[in-house]
């Protein structure tokens, strides 16, 4: 799909003025979706950087994940393998905050990562940590079906707003706290894209297909003597006037053939005129006889 680049998000945030070791630590932490150091590793754990509690665990195991509880969302501590199974990290053991959701869950978790920090020698200490919890639980969420994948954008663009508000004590001109904000940018935008993906990935599916367009009739009209297009109507017309015939001269009357019906007529025939009777044959002997006598009439004259 249409996911950034570890490299794209890092050029996409990091100022000119960033430092070679700088540019590199915000390229590496886009790629792994984590705050780093310049050795590549969390930055600002408890240890040298910032001076740790006794006894108190450091690195991932004093983060907090969300889970569901009974009565709803909660931050609870980790789960730790060990040799003799599964325990609760010390330092998160009983530990379970509930929440409302996903977004808005920075100030809870710097709270509980400045608990974890004896001599606080700076903001990051508590607030790094805190970022970076945070983002595991916007990952781990979206994965597992807890929170959408607009949860998961609306979750970096509060995180991205309370961290900077976090730092802005110690902000300067591209000291340590921009740098660690300029990482923390790259990562949102890598993440946030591959939760687009997903979104739209999940729209797509649920499209209904495009429906095919049935292509327009062919209303164009042949030039005089052009050839006309077959046409499905062929059988209503007379062999003088069949399709792909020349059109007739202009003036010229062009013959369509009388359709045929099998239809009977209804038309009564005129009665047959019956042929006259023939003479009866004893019909001429009147006439012989006025002939006769008109013979001795004129011989007595």
């Amino acid at each position: 799909m249409g996911a950034i680049t570890a490299a794209a998000a890092a050029a996409q945030v990091t100022e000119s003025k960033v430092t070679t070791s700088g540019k590199a630590a915000i390229l590496a932490s886009a790629g792994a979706l984590q705050m780093l150091d310049a050795n590549g590793q969390p930055a600002y754990l408890p240890g040298p950087e910032c001076a740790a509690a006794q006894g108190v665990p450091t690195g991932a195991q004093s983060d907090l994940k969300l889970g569901q509880t009974s009565a709803g969302l909660a931050l609870t501590g980790l789960q730790l393998a060990t040799t003799a199974g599964v325990i609760a990290a010390p330092f998160t053991m009983g530990i379970s905050i509930a929440v409302s959701g996903l977004v808005g869950l920075f100030s809870t978790l710097i709270n509980h990562h400045a608990q974890a920090v004896q001599k606080e020698q700076t903001v990051l200490c508590s607030a790094v940590p805190a970022a970076n919890n945070y983002l595991k639980i916007i990952a781990q969420s979206v994965s597992s079906g807890l929170a959408t994948p607009q949860d998961g954008i609306s979750a970096l663009e509060s995180l991205k707003g309370d961290f900077r508000s976090a730092v802005g004590s110690i902000y300067g001109d591209c000291n340590a706290a921009c740098v660690m904000y300029e990482e923390l940018e790259a990562i949102c935008v890598v993440m946030e894209s591959q939760f687009q993906d997903m979104i739209n990935s999940a729209n797509a599916a649920a499209a209904p297909p495009a429906q095919a367009v049935p292509p327009a009739p062919n209303t164009t009209i042949p030039a005089a003597g052009a050839p006309l297009p077959s046409s499905s109507y062929a059988p209503f017309y007379s062999s003088s006037a069949t399709p792909g015939s020349p059109l007739p001269a202009t003036g010229a009357t062009n013959t369509v053939a009388a359709p045929t019906s099998s239809v009977p007529s209804f038309t009564t025939a005129a009665p047959a005129v019956p042929a006259s009777a023939p003479a009866a044959s004893g019909d001429w002997l009147p006439v012989a006889a006025l002939v006769i006598a008109g013979i001795f009439l004129m011989r007595s004259l």
